[in-house]
């Protein structure tokens, strides 16, 4: 998921990805300039992606809130891929 959203993101802004991390509850990226916006207009665009991609409900959880998911987020982003 993640690096689909990243990928769609770098399209649409033209900057360089030189590198990226994924951690348990946060992403580290290394990218180049865009070519279009700044790089805070990126993140917030690939941040809210990747919430879009994360499903509003969770049980027993304040679900909604934006902290929340975004820490599932992260969550599943850091999942080992099989």
């Amino acid at each position: 998921m993640f690096l689909e959203v990243l990928e769609q993101t770098r399209k649409k802004y033209e900057f360089v990805v030189a590198g990226y991390v994924v951690m348990p509850e946060h992403i580290h990226l290394l990218i180049g300039e865009p070519k279009i916006a700044d790089p805070s207009r990126v993140m917030q665009v690939l941040k809210q992606a990747c919430l879009a991609a994360v499903p509003v409900k969770e049980k027993g959880r304040q679900a909604g809130s934006t902290h929340f998911r975004w820490a599932v987020a992260t969550r599943i982003l850091a999942a080992p891929l099989s």
